[in-house]
């Protein structure tokens, strides 16, 4: 109502010359005859004048995530007709809400086959795919909150999946299985050319790139669900990485995740030894023998599987080690812990046992005078493994605390650490 108030007492001075120009009619009847339609007519464009503003908001809402040219068409239009109080403008701003509506519906009940295809071929639609994953992704790079980083993952992997979906093209399909239907056996090759031209090979290895990328986004993803622990959320992800991607990385992820977060070991044994069969590396075989290791040795019933392992493990550590001391000596130091810990369960085995964990501690100690703050508490967790494991001297206690001093209680539990030497001191 404000608006049209306004529009009147603007409007005032008209009426003041109507009232002039009665002097000129020499009756009434006459004026009014004239008079009512202007009158009328002025008193119409107020109120399109009124619908107009509205009207030219609500367009604005409909379109507002519409095509930037349909945007564009829209705040002409509202430019033009806005301020001419005109009721075409009423009634094509009610026929454009409409048609929004209707585009709407069509969308939400989704696409015929044709337009399918049709968005297959439509290149620049591809382009813009392309051009918006890479704006996310940089976006993604500048994310602070896990909100965001999930989001922006989300769509990412969204937009992925469409452009993958405009990639690949199987009408070729058909058109192979018609040469098949009308020439049988001998149709094959000319089939398979057609196949070969519609789908070669670089497309192939593009697609397969792809997914390969959308396989380490969902690895990406399931790494942050473990962050702010909503476990199924991130088992899911893992699940999704090894359908776009079975290689060595998605399924040693997901054994990981299934031994440390879920304590699901059957399932972890299941997806290491996948992971074992996708890997040539030695270091990679180690590693995950030495995990297998680690579960097994808990279980009175795989102990020997569990000494098998662990002694593979290192045998291929030391290996390794000779080629090159700086990177894989810490692994050798890892696996004979291991070995120290197995075999000091076994009263057999108690002086093997001590061998061997008296090589680690030479090994760590070594490696945390080199570089304490990498290594210092490998050496610390030594230290007190051998007074717990094996009665070693309790000085070697003060030794882990001082180790332990550069970290705070949150770092790998060294919290827990610093407990368990401090009990140890008390009960000695």
């Amino acid at each position: 109502m404000l608006k049209i108030t306004t529009k009147l007492d603007n409007s005032i001075p008209i009426f003041e010359r109507l009232a002039k120009i009665k002097k000129l009619f020499s009756s009434s009847v006459t004026f009014w005859t004239v008079v009512s339609p202007i009158s009328l007519f002025i008193l119409s464009q107020f109120i399109a004048l009124a619908w107009n503003e509205k009207l030219s908001e609500i367009v604005r809402l409909f379109v507002k995530d519409a095509p930037e040219w349909v945007q564009f068409i829209s705040e002409l239009a509202i430019s033009y007709f806005e301020k001419g109080a005109d009721w075409f403008y009423v009634v094509g701003a009610f026929l454009l809400i409409f048609l929004f509506l209707v585009a709407k519906y069509l969308d939400r009940e989704g696409v015929s086959k044709d337009d399918i295809e049709e968005l297959k071929n439509n290149k620049s639609t591809e382009n813009y795919l392309i051009q918006r994953i890479g704006q996310l992704e940089a976006q993604l790079l500048q994310a602070n909150s896990s909100e965001e980083i999930e989001r922006l993952v989300d769509e990412v992997s969204s937009l992925k999946l469409q452009l993958l979906a405009l990639q690949i093209d199987d009408k070729v399909i058909d058109e192979a299985q018609g040469i098949i239907e009308l020439e049988a056996k001998a149709g094959i090759p000319k089939a398979l050319e057609l196949i070969e031209k519609n789908n070669p090979k670089s497309q192939v290895e593009k697609l397969r790139e792809q997914m390969e990328k959308q396989a380490k986004i969902s690895r990406y993803k399931a790494s942050l669900y473990e962050w702010i622990h909503q476990w199924e959320k991130a088992e899911s992800a893992y699940e999704e990485a090894i359908e776009f991607a079975p290689n060595y990385d998605n399924y040693f992820g997901y054994a990981y995740f299934s031994q440390v977060y879920r304590a699901d070991f059957k399932q972890a044994d299941k997806f290491y030894r996948m992971a074992l069969n996708k890997t040539e590396s030695l270091s990679d075989r180690a590693t995950i023998l030495n995990n297998l290791g680690n579960f097994h040795s808990k279980d009175s019933t795989k102990r020997a599987e569990a000494l098998a392992m662990y002694e593979e493990a290192l045998e291929v550590r030391r290996v390794l080690a000779k080629e090159n001391s700086k990177v894989y000596l810490p692994d050798v130091a890892d696996s004979l812990n291991n070995l120290g810990n197995f075999h000091s369960k076994d009263s057999t085995k108690r002086a093997e046992a001590l061998v061997m964990y008296e090589e680690a501690l030479k090994i760590y100690r070594a490696l945390a005078k080199e570089n304490p703050k990498v290594y210092g508490r490998d050496c610390a967790n030594t230290l007190v493994m051998g007074v717990y494991l094996f009665g070693a001297n309790k000085m070697q206690l003060d030794e882990a605390l001082e180790l332990l001093e550069p970290y705070p209680d949150n770092y790998e539990n060294v919290g827990g650490l610093r407990q368990i030497i401090l009990e140890l001191k008390e009960a000695r």
